[in-house]
């Protein structure tokens, strides 16, 4: 589990939602980083008015 991957993903979550998106494929598959990363897919997918 990376925490500065983590870290990365939310700050780009509020920077560049399209740049968290692309990110996504560098987390693992540790809980923690599951859970991260379906927030920034809701999250991002709203600011980008993109559900798909």
């Amino acid at each position: 589990m990376s925490f500065e991957k983590i870290d990365q993903l939310y700050k780009l979550r509020s920077e560049d939602p399209q740049a968290a998106i692309s990110f996504l494929s560098e987390l693992g598959s540790s809980p923690e980083e599951k859970v991260a990363a379906a927030v920034v897919l809701v999250d991002c997918g709203d600011a980008m008015n993109d559900f798909a």
